[in-house]
């Protein structure tokens, strides 16, 4: 199941569109037939300082968006208590994938990385947060330190991501390629 949050809509706490999410979220994550619910937003919660930046955003969506972390303090959390393994975020034009991560309380610029498994995450406490902004316009380059949370990143190459389910939906590989290439630049799999 998928969550799109709207960053064209209030994201705070008393918002309309957190209570339908946490509303939402509370339902799918108590439904023993849905595997995975997978929240996307536009803006991305955690990133690498690339060539994006929030003044490259619309004008109606910066009305409503002061910061990245406004978005990453007041959903997080939920994403956290409803058990949540994969986000999917845009915006910045080019690949990254950090660790499992926990939202911090204490310092929320710095998650609580809860597995630094290269690849196989057996039901891992947190969230990988994917941005997956390589699908055709200019490349963002990096310009700024990989922070710890971040287990890949790339910023040369063209490509998409695939997940594939499988063990009745229990299981989800992710494999980012590249679009002239055959074997995955990163692969990752979650098992609930």
């Amino acid at each position: 199941m998928e969550s799109t949050i709207d960053i064209n809509s209030p994201l705070d706490a008393n918002s309309e569109q957190f209570r339908f999410v946490k509303d939402d979220l509370e339902k799918t994550s108590s439904n023993k037939s849905i595997y995975w619910i997978m929240p996307f937003f536009h803006i991305p919660a955690y990133t690498i300082p690339s060539g994006e930046r929030i003044e490259t955003l619309l004008p109606t969506e910066l009305a409503t968006v002061t910061s990245f972390d406004d978005l990453r303090n007041t959903y997080q959390p939920l994403f956290d208590k409803y058990g949540i393994k994969i986000v999917l975020q845009a915006h910045a034009h080019n690949y990254q994938r950090t660790y499992p991560i926990l939202y911090n309380s204490k310092n929320p610029s710095s998650p609580i990385v809860t597995s630094t498994n290269n690849e196989t995450h057996n039901n891992p406490s947190g969230e990988i947060y994917l941005t997956v902004g390589t699908g055709g316009r200019d490349l963002h380059v990096f310009v700024g330190p990989t922070p710890p949370y971040i287990h890949t990143r790339q910023d040369t190459l063209h490509g998409f991501l695939s997940l594939q389910f499988a063990g009745n939906g229990s299981t989800v590989t992710g494999r980012f390629y590249a679009n002239d290439l055959t074997k995955p630049i990163d692969q990752f799999t979650i098992i609930k």
